[in-house]
């Protein structure tokens, strides 16, 4: 929240002052957690539209979730289906996936890679 109220706070600057004024263009902010309703659910979406979790479970997040009076705090004040739903959303697509680019490659501690090539031998 700190960039946009700081150039909330420029602007006003700006608007009243009679003297020096900052020559502010633009602001550019990455990911930020600016609405945690929207957040949560824009999470779900995106795993539904990258082909993460299947149709059902994104289906039963979009019917059961209301995600408007969501707290982060656990536990989320959210419906048991709706918590059910979550559940498996994140069970499918685990620990391993960077879930901010899906299409990189899968990265296993290393105590997981001697698992796989003790089970391949």
């Amino acid at each position: 929240h700190y960039i946009p109220q700081l150039a909330n706070a420029i602007l006003d600057y700006n608007a009243h002052s009679t003297g020096y004024k900052f020559k502010l263009k633009g602001v550019a902010i990455g990911n930020p957690l600016l609405n945690l309703d929207r957040d949560v659910q824009a999470t779900y979406d995106y795993f539904w539209s990258h082909g993460m979790i299947s149709d059902e479970i994104g289906l039963a997040i979009m019917k059961d979730c209301d995600f408007d009076d969501y707290t982060f705090k656990s536990p989320h004040n959210i419906s048991e289906s709706c918590y059910s739903a979550t559940s498996d959303a994140y069970k499918i697509v685990g620990d391993y996936i960077n879930n901010y680019d899906v299409i990189l490659d899968v990265c296993y501690p290393s105590i997981v890679q001697q698992e796989l090539r003790l089970k391949k031998m």
